[in-house]
């Protein structure tokens, strides 16, 4: 167990790509997403993580980010556009070293989306 917890740390700190990001939802993990922009501040925690691959040219390619509730309810979603996403960053969450690694988003219209990952 701690040899996975080392090398997802490692992956995200190190090296944190888009492609790696869209893998990740491929993992179970869980933990809270942050979008902040220039008037607005949304925070929820994701339960589920799900890759959303365009059907069409005119579509992007996203991933969704789902609290959903015992019965199966939808709580709370959000959705981000791969293709806006400008740079990425991982590092070690600062309140909570021992248990998130945070991921770091600049989106195309200057929005950030923190993206705090329990591990």
């Amino acid at each position: 167990m701690e040899e996975a917890r080392k090398t997802l740390r490692d992956s995200i700190v190190n090296d944190m790509t888009v492609e790696k990001l869209i893998q990740m939802t491929e993992m179970g993990l869980i933990g809270k997403i942050k979008t902040t922009t220039a008037s607005t501040y949304n925070e929820q925690v994701f339960g589920q993580m799900a890759y959303l691959k365009a059907e069409s040219s005119e579509e992007s390619d996203a991933i969704r980010y789902e609290c959903v509730s015992a019965d199966g309810y939808v709580a709370a979603s959000t959705i981000i556009d791969i293709d806006e996403i400008v740079g990425i960053h991982g590092a070690v969450n600062e309140g909570y070293p021992e248990d998130f690694l945070d991921i770091l988003l600049l989106m195309a219209d200057e929005s950030v989306v923190t993206i705090s990952v329990k591990y």
